[in-house]
C-alpha cells in the first residue's frame, strides 16, 4: 500500500500518522514544506520517502512530485493531510491521479461550504437553521427582517469563526455593507445556545470506530473577535440524540475511512439541536492529544489499523471529564502558569504552545486536563482564566 501524506508535520504531532501506517508496512511518503535536513530523527524515520517543495501552494510541484513518487513506487493507494485547508488541493491529486480511496472534486463542496451543507441537510430532513447566501444588502435586509435581529453573517466558506459577524439591527447590518468583503457570504439567525459537536473516525463502510463530544461554553465568535480565552469541553459521554443525529449526518455525507467533525447548536430554549457545519476531518491543532489523553486511545495509530483492516482492536474509555484551556500571551492572568501547574498537577496532561494559525480560536497556550467530576473541572477553568477586573465567570 502506497500512502501520500501532505504535509504531514504540520501541526507538529501529525508525523504520527506517518509513523504508525509505516511500522504496519504501509509505504509512506511524505510531501511537505520543511526541508528534510530541519526534521528530526523521529520525523524522518516515519517515512518511507520525504520530498520537500518549497511551496505546497504551488500545483504543478505538487503534480510533479507524486509522479515522481509514482514511477518509483507504483499507485498510490490513499493521499491526504487530515488538514481542511489542503482539502481542494488533495481532492485535485486524486481526481488528476485516479486514486479512489477520499474525497473527489465534486464531493469537496459538500463539506467546505456552507450552504452546499445546509441544502444536503434540508434534503435528508437533517435539522438545521434557515440561511440565505448573500448578494446585495437589499435581500440581506429582507431575509433578516423574516428570520429577526440578531442574525450572523459569514464566509460560505472560513474556518475557525474568522470573518464571522453578529448584527443586533438594521443599522449594524446597513453598516456591514458599507465595507469591502472578498469572499462570498450567507446569512442565517443567532442562535441561543451552545455549540456542541460529534467528533470521531469511520472506516470504508461509513462505520464509526471511535467517537466523541465536545462543548464550547463561549462561543468562537466571541473567542476570535473579541480575544476571549478559549475553553473546549469533552464531555464523559455523547448524549444519545447527538450521536443519533450526528449518524443521520454521517449518511448523508461523503463519510467514508475519514475522521469527521461535526458542529451542532444546542438551542437554549428547549435543548433541540440543529446542525450548523460538517467537515470531514479532525478537529484543529493539539486537540487529538487530548483526546488520546482523555479516552485512553491512540488516534494515530486507530487511523492505520483503520487503513490497513478497516477495523480497529483498541477499547476507549468514557470516565473522565476533559477540558482544554487557551490562554492569551497578552494577558495577565491571577494564576501564574508555575501556580496552575502545582494546583493541577494530578490532573494536566498537556501544556502546549499553540501555531499561530489556530492561536484566534484556540488561545496562544493550552492547558490540558482531565477530572472525575464537572465541580474540579470547572474550578479549573475559572483558575485558568481569572484575573482582576475580567469579565462575568464562565460558569
Amino acid at each position: 500500500m502506497n500512502f501520500i501524506a501532505i504535509s504531514p508535520i504540520f501541526p507538529k504531532y501529525y508525523y504520527n500518522f506517518c509513523d504508525c501506517l509505516k511500522k504496519r508496512g504501509v509505504t509512506v511518503l511524505g510531501i511537505g514544506d520543511v526541508p528534510y535536513a530541519s526534521l528530526n530523527q523521529e520525523q524522518k524515520a516515519s517515512f518511507t520517502e520525504y520530498c520537500y517543495v518549497s511551496n505546497l501552494e504551488n500545483y504543478d510541484d505538487l503534480l510533479k512530485t507524486v509522479a515522481y513518487f509514482i514511477y518509483k513506487y507504483g499507485r498510490i493507494d490513499s493521499i491526504t493531510s487530515h488538514n481542511e485547508y489542503w482539502l481542494e488541493t488533495e481532492a485535485r491529486l486524486r481526481d488528476d491521479f485516479n486514486i479512489s480511496n477520499g474525497m473527489h472534486g465534486q464531493n469537496v463542496k459538500q463539506v467546505k461550504l456552507k450552504t452546499i451543507m445546509k441544502e444536503i441537510c434540508q434534503k435528508h430532513h437533517i435539522p438545521t437553521a434557515p440561511y440565505m447566501k448573500l448578494t446585495n444588502f437589499k435581500k440581506a435586509r429582507a431575509f433578516a427582517r423574516k428570520i429577526g435581529y440578531p442574525v450572523i453573517v459569514k464566509p460560505d466558506y472560513g474556518m475557525g469563526a474568522i470573518h464571522v459577524h453578529k448584527m443586533k439591527n438594521e443599522v449594524e447590518l446597513a453598516h456591514f455593507y458599507t465595507m469591502a468583503h472578498d469572499h462570498e457570504l450567507m446569512m442565517e439567525p443567532y442562535i441561543e445556545g451552545t455549540v456542541e459537536t460529534y467528533d470521531g473516525l469511520t472506516n470504508s463502510q461509513g462505520d464509526v470506530l471511535f467517537e466523541t463530544s465536545m462543548t464550547f461554553p463561549i462561543p468562537l465568535m466571541e473567542i476570535v473577535n473579541q480575544r476571549k480565552d478559549s475553553i473546549v469541553i469533552i464531555q464523559k459521554e455523547v448524549p444519545d440524540d447527538l450521536r443519533e443525529l450526528g449518524r443521520r449526518v454521517l449518511k448523508a455525507f461523503p463519510s467514508q475511512a475519514t475522521f469527521f467533525h461535526i458542529e451542532c447548536y444546542r438551542q437554549k430554549k428547549d435543548q433541540s439541536l440543529l446542525v450548523g457545519e460538517v467537515n470531514m476531518r479532525l478537529p484543529g491543532s493539539v486537540t487529538i492529544e487530548a483526546l488520546n489523553y482523555l479516552h485512553h486511545v491512540d488516534l494515530y495509530e486507530m487511523y492505520a489499523e483503520m487503513i490497513t483492516t478497516d477495523t480497529t482492536t483498541q477499547h476507549p474509555t468514557y470516565d473522565e471529564y476533559g477540558v482544554m484551556v487557551g490562554r492569551r500571551d497578552d494577558q495577565h492572568y491571577d494564576y501564574r502558569l508555575r501556580e496552575i501547574k502545582y494546583k493541577y498537577s494530578n490532573a494536566l496532561v498537556m501544556q502546549e504552545k499553540i501555531p499561530a494559525v489556530y492561536s484566534d480560536v484556540m488561545g496562544d497556550l493550552s492547558l490540558s486536563a482531565k477530572f472525575k467530576n464537572q465541580t474540579n473541572m470547572k474550578q479549573f477553568i475559572q483558575d485558568c482564566i481569572r484575573r482582576t477586573n475580567n469579565e462575568s465567570p464562565v460558569f
